[in-house]
């Protein structure tokens, strides 16, 4: 049991520590390889929390508080061919949350940029 919480605990905090290196670039993808480690940072511990047979971790990623301008990093990322599968895989992932829905669909121009390339994603 101390090594599933131990574990929690660093999935929460890879989480976290992922969306602060989003917001020390200002949630921007121009400095293309730090937007990259950012994104390999969060992507990694959101598939970590999604695959977890456990849903307590759910809730850290349904309380950030910045889902905003995290939606706003992956559309912006994602216009970069390399990154585009992979952030619709994310994006995918997160907007399996009523949190995360409801934060894309909050800003009509995230909301717009999902469903150009992720159909799927309707409100």
């Amino acid at each position: 049991k101390a090594q599933a919480s131990s574990a929690k605990a660093t999935t929460v905090s890879r989480l976290k520590d992922a969306v602060g290196l989003m917001a020390a670039l200002g949630f921007s993808a121009q400095d293309a390889a730090r937007a990259a480690e950012a994104f390999g940072a969060f992507k990694d511990a959101v598939a970590k929390i999604v695959g977890s047979p456990s849903k307590e971790d759910d809730g850290a990623l349904e309380q950030l508080d910045c889902k905003g301008s995290v939606l706003e990093f992956l559309v912006e990322l994602q216009e970069e061919r390399r990154f585009s599968s992979r952030v619709a895989v994310t994006l995918r992932q997160l907007l399996a949350f009523d949190a995360w829905r409801a934060a894309a669909e909050a800003d009509a121009s995230v909301l717009a940029e999902v469903r150009d390339f992720m159909p799927e994603a309707e409100a």
